[in-house]
């Protein structure tokens, strides 16, 4: 991770650098929400066993464990990306700017995806219960 002084963005920065700037500080933000996804779905899981929704429950706590499941893997993946960002200060073309431009947006995706369904799976449960 960055330092917050190399977080800030200064007029000076070129192109380059601000992107790789921004992209990290979006990375660690994907990586603090899902965090927070996964504390989440642990109260989720003790909501529906509160409400004892029954056999609905039971399809729903099963999507629920395997939203944890795909959100720990995801959490350790961009944790390794992140962990290698630090590669991109050493690129020296523009095909090598690319190819980490790529990968974010990549991850960004299945972050974007992930995301999506798990907000429809709260969705649903929440709907059970209200």
């Amino acid at each position: 991770m960055m330092n917050s002084e190399s977080k800030s963005i200064f007029l000076h920065d070129d192109e380059h650098l601000v992107s790789h700037k921004r992209n990290n500080k979006e990375l660690e933000n994907w990586i603090t929400h899902l965090l927070f996804i996964e504390k989440e779905i642990r109260y989720l899981k003790k909501l529906c066993k509160k409400n004892h929704i029954e056999k609905d429950y039971y399809s729903l706590k099963l999507e629920l464990e395997r939203k944890e499941l795909e959100n720990n893997k995801l959490v350790s993946t961009l944790k390794k990306y992140n962990n290698n960002l630090s590669m991109w200060n050493e690129c020296e073309d523009i095909a090598c700017d690319r190819l980490f431009i790529h990968e974010h947006e990549l991850y960004r995706a299945k972050y974007d995806r992930f995301t999506a369904t798990y907000r429809n799976k709260k969705e649903l449960l929440f709907n059970l219960i209200t």
